[in-house]
């Protein structure tokens, strides 16, 4: 049997994460990631007072900056890390979430080293609140190399002090930009991923998926269009990579982001765990992985 209190939700998905609040709870959901951007400090305060008290943890606090920005904005994206933490060290929140940003002027080496130059007094910060930063995988939109390949991510993290942060693991991100995400990216990357997002792609079809209003297509600079599709129904070996996780005694949070909103996010939401409560599917993962 699927169980419920693994999975979670994001709130990018939803109008606020009070909205997400209640979508994770009356799924009977046990996580949700609230990204707290242009949400005021009180209200944060609030949303982890009511999750804890409809037994929901929210576990990271995160922001869609991103460190590998331009000198131009630099200090507004870190300040909005900085704020992740203190929100989390004050609510008790165990994760501060944020971006890597791919840099148009500075070659991937280069921008590694300003990267790790910008986030090691965040490090510090984060380690003596008892927070753990957390970096999504995400892929290229246009504005230099992100950080979008297992040899990108292991490389980062090589310079990088593991208990002070670990990685929100997107499989479907890694598949756009053309990495294989299961079983290759998970295995390499595992003993990294403090929070997992599960959503499945496949290639964009306008005949087939409609218009770029309707569906959200995600579009990489060199791949083109992709579509998040309900798990197990994309171009990802979702439902194995799943059951595997699914399967382990940890306790990652597993975070499912439809990349959809009203009506449509429910119907994905309903397909998505019809899929992964097929016992046969899920199993064979769980073995397989």
């Amino acid at each position: 049997m699927l169980d419920l209190r693994r999975l979670g939700l994001i709130s990018l998905d939803f109008a606020s994460p009070q909205e997400c609040l209640e979508a994770t709870r009356s799924r009977g959901f046990g996580w949700m990631e609230a990204y707290i951007d242009g949400v005021a400090n009180d209200d944060v305060h609030s949303l982890v007072r009511w999750s804890i008290k409809r037994g929901v943890t929210v576990s990271t606090l995160s922001t869609l900056s991103k460190l590998g920005s331009s000198e131009d904005d630099a200090d507004r994206h870190i300040a909005a890390v900085e704020r992740s933490i203190l929100l989390a060290a004050e609510t008790g929140v165990a994760r501060a979430g944020f971006m890597y940003g791919g840099s148009s002027t500075l070659g991937e080496v280069a921008a590694r080293r300003r990267f790790a130059e910008r986030i090691e007094p965040l490090l510090g910060m984060a380690e003596s609140l008892g927070v753990r930063l957390v970096i999504e995988n995400v892929f290229s939109r246009g504005t230099g190399v992100d950080l979008e390949s297992v040899a990108a991510i292991e490389e980062l993290f090589a310079v990088l002090p593991p208990r002070a942060i670990g990685l929100t693991f997107d499989p479907a991100n890694l598949a756009i930009a053309g990495e294989e995400a299961y079983p290759y990216a998970l295995a390499r990357l595992r003993e990294h991923c403090a929070v997992i997002h599960l959503k499945d792609v496949t290639r964009h079809v306008p005949e087939t998926h409609g218009t770029e209003a309707d569906c959200r297509p995600l579009v990489e600079s060199r791949r083109g269009r992709f579509i998040t599709v309900p798990l197990g129904e994309g171009s990802l070996n979702m439902l194995a990579l799943a059951g595997e996780l699914l399967a382990s005694d940890d306790d990652t949070p597993l975070l499912l982001e439809p990349f959809r909103s009203g009506a449509s996010r429910e119907a994905w939401i309903d397909r998505s765990l019809a899929n992964l409560s097929r016992p046969a599917l899920v199993d064979s993962g769980a073995r397989n992985g």
